[in-house]
């Protein structure tokens, strides 16, 4: 691909990029080709990439020094919220999709609670286990002392 051919191609790629923008773009790399002068030019064009690639970062940079010109602000945002949630809420199948997606989080929510409960619940059975063992293994050392010992070590394990 020669120089003329490359800014041509550069040119229609970038349609949508403003006019002063596109020109300086142009300018730019005319620019860079005259400085390359013709035995350089084929090396230019590999370094730049193809005309796609060249338009789509002048894209990319554009659309970024639009935001920063133009921060969004919150009101802007706000309709933009409200577009979405009437855009969602009036389409027939999204409130009963909404309305599984909420029960699945109920559900999710309350089998981890559950979870929750039955790891506590252990806890304080194993504890109060390990405590009445401990009891029991001081009122049977009185009788017999090899089960009392045993016991009142199975009870230490389990506090």
């Amino acid at each position: 691909m020669d120089k003329q051919a490359y800014l041509e191609q550069l040119g229609r790629e970038l349609k949508g990029v403003p006019e002063k923008e596109a020109a300086e773009c142009l300018q730019y790399y005319q620019e860079c080709f005259e400085e390359a002068g013709e035995d350089g030019a084929e090396a230019l064009i590999a370094r730049l990439g193809s005309p796609k690639q060249a338009a789509a970062e002048v894209k990319a940079q554009s659309a970024m020094r639009t935001m920063e010109e133009k921060p969004a602000t919150p009101k802007s945002a706000l309709t933009a919220l409200w577009a979405v949630l009437l855009a969602l809420f009036v389409s027939p199948v999204t409130l009963p999709v909404a309305a599984i997606g909420f029960a699945l989080a109920i559900t999710v929510l309350s089998v981890v609670l559950s979870v929750l409960v039955v790891f506590f619940s252990l806890a304080l059975a194993l504890a109060a286990a390990g405590l009445a063992f401990l009891v029991a293994g001081v009122a049977v050392c009185t009788a017999h002392v090899p089960t009392g010992l045993f016991l009142l070590g199975s009870g230490l394990l389990l506090k």
